[in-house]
Order: C-alpha cells, then structure tokens, then sequence
C-alpha cells in the first residue's frame, strides 16, 4: 500500500472516532470493538481480513484496522511483486481512494479503507497459490475469472484493462455477499437482475473496437457504480429490492446507452 494512501487513510479515519476507553469482550463473543492490537495478535492476513470482515466498525474507525490488515498482508507479496506488478496494484488501491473520494462521511472513508484491504488480500492470496507450486509465476489478479479463457466481448473488454478488472472483482465480491445474506426467493431475483445487467452493460458499452477508449470509459464506470447499486438494494425487501436491482444506472463517455 502506498505510504500517501495509507497514511490519508489512518489520518482521516482517526480524526473523526473516539476511541473506547477498553473493550472487555472481542467481537467472536459478543458486541464489543476490535481494535488494531487484536488484528496485529492473528496469525495470518486472511485471519486478520476475516476478523476485521467479521467486526467492522462501520465507520472511519475501520481505516485503521484496514492499515493493519494490509501491512500483514502486504508482508507476504509485496516483495516478490515485479515493477509492473507493483504499479497494477498500487493503481487499484489508488482507485479505491478515488472511487469515493467524491463521497462525504465517515461511511465513504470505511469503504475506501475495506476496499483497499480487500485488493491486498486478493494478492495476498495470489502470492500463497504460487507458492504452493514453486514454478507458478505469481501473476497479477486481473479479474474476477481467468482471463485466458476470455471469450465474450465482455469478457474480453473487462480483461483489457486493469482499471475494468479491478471493478470487476470488487463487483464480484459485493455480489456473492449479496448472495449469501439473500434468503432463496431474493437470490432468484439477484441472480436475474445480475444476468440482465450483463447483457445491458455489453450492449451499451462495447463499441466498434473492444476495448477503445469510450468502451473502456464506460465499463469502468458502470461496474463500480453496479457494485455501490448492489450495496444500497441489499438493504431493501421484496417488489422495492428487485425495482432498486433493475435500474441499470445509464452508461457514460458517449457512448449511447440502451434501454435495460
């Protein structure tokens, strides 16, 4: 993580939380706050992840906790990172800072915190599947699924760009959390919605070339606005969850968007 944006991020998520005096019970037992201690005590970046996961604040508090994370993290890949590596994902956490920069609140700066963490994790994870095969080279994350067995002009598109990638995973994990907090009848409605909102998002995006510059504009755009659509849904019920789920927010850079 990048010293400017981790320490934007303790800087602003510290200026805004006052801090509990001591917490006798750890959130595994109860309602209490975790602190930076109890993430540093984890034996691992992915038990630290889960613990945080598990036990968010919810609030600017969480920048902190997220730097802990990500330092445990970054201590397994960072080194064995190559240059164009390191700048692919020094430039995914840079997004997460300008994703919600144009938020207020104290929410927005817990988002852009949790998004950063989750980006060092996935790499965290990465750098231990290579190392599980010492020949694997350890290759960036570059999408949710694997690009090399890319085949629609989504797919193809998505893979084309760093940037788009990025928000795919970040679409991908905001996604199956909504699956897994949906009770049968609602996941059927997320599963539809998402189905729809693919082919929408390839009708509307692709242009004459995949992967031109209006192309890649919107893609981008359209997969991190559909990752904070899915977050504001989630919190609604029945006939008002699945019309918030199927307004496909309109596409941008010129590129004419069609009806979902």
């Amino acid at each position: 993580m990048s010293k400017f944006l981790l320490a934007s991020l303790l800087v602003l998520g510290w200026a805004f939380v006052p801090r509990p005096v001591f917490a006798e019970a750890k959130c595994p037992a109860g309602d209490a706050p975790i602190f930076e201690d109890d993430l540093r005590a984890t034996p691992s970046c992915e038990a630290a992840h889960k613990l945080h996961d598990a036990c968010a604040w919810g609030s600017s508090g969480d920048a902190g906790l997220s730097g802990v994370v990500i330092e445990k993290c970054e201590a397994v890949f960072l080194a064995r990172l190559t240059p164009a590596q390191k700048r692919n994902y020094q430039a995914r956490q840079q997004r997460c800072s300008e994703k919600y920069a144009r938020e207020d609140g104290s929410l927005a700066i817990a988002e852009a915190s949790l998004c950063a963490e989750a980006i060092a994790v996935s790499f965290a994870r990465n750098a231990a599947a290579a190392g599980r095969i010492p020949a694997a080279p350890l290759a960036p994350v570059k999408a949710s699924f694997d690009c090399a067995r890319a085949r629609t002009k989504l797919e193809l598109l998505i893979c084309s760009s760093d940037a788009i990638g990025g928000e795919d995973i970040d679409l991908s994990a905001a996604y199956r959390k909504a699956l897994m907090s949906s009770a049968p009848d609602a996941r059927k409605v997320l599963v539809a919605s998402e189905s729809g909102w693919l082919t929408y998002v390839a009708k509307s995006c692709i242009g004459a070339a995949i992967g031109d510059y209006d192309s890649k504009s919107c893609a981008e755009q359209a997969f991190s606005d559909r990752a904070d659509q899915l977050k504001r849904c989630m919190s609604k019920s029945g006939d008002e969850a699945k019309a918030c789920l199927n307004a496909y927010a309109p596409v941008v850079s010129g590129v004419t968007p069609t009806k979902p």
